[in-house]
């Protein structure tokens, strides 16, 4: 039985077969924000800053084309098994937004700064990740080059009482 709950339709089936996997493999997840019509995206975009950083602009989301969805659950664990199944948190700011590996370099799609690897960069085009990895032990460094920095930022993310609680709050959305 399946441990992926919430709405899968509009899904692409690719997509949706690697998230369920990795609901499976975590334990379970749900999908809070999948599949979105433009109507929607739309409406979302017009109640958000329209900076198109927090919600992409109507046209240019990956939920639009059912290739993202927003999750709650085992993030930690699915930040760090996502890979395995051909999926990527791209977006360092929204550690609940999943997609396909890939999917936005297809599009060639840089709107909410992420380079051909769906990596997240700046807007002068320099990964974040060293920022965001500055205070990580240099141990944990070389293991992030051996299995992701997905995979060590999810420890510390999810360790976070304040990211948590950010997180939680913007996944509600």
């Amino acid at each position: 039985m399946s441990k992926l709950s919430g709405n899968t339709n509009g899904l692409t089936p690719d997509f949706l077969s690697s998230l369920t996997n990795l609901a499976n493999a975590v334990g379970g997840l749900t999908i809070t924000s999948g599949f979105r019509d433009n109507a929607t995206q739309t409406r979302l975009f017009n109640a958000s800053d329209r900076s198109g950083k927090m919600v992409a602009r109507p046209g240019h989301s990956n939920h639009e084309k059912g290739l993202a969805a927003d999750i709650s659950g085992n993030l930690a664990s699915a930040h760090a098994n996502a890979s395995r199944f051909g999926l990527v948190f791209p977006m360092s700011y929204e550690p609940w937004h999943i997609e396909p590996i890939g999917a936005r370099s297809m599009a060639g799609d840089t709107s909410n700064n992420t380079n051909a690897n769906d990596t997240p960069v700046s807007d002068t085009g320099k990964s974040l990740y060293p920022k965001v990895t500055s205070k990580i032990p240099p141990i944990l460094r070389i293991i992030e080059g051996a299995i992701g920095v997905g995979a060590i930022l999810a420890g510390f993310i999810m360790t976070s009482k304040t990211l948590r609680t950010v997180a939680k709050g913007a996944m509600i959305l």
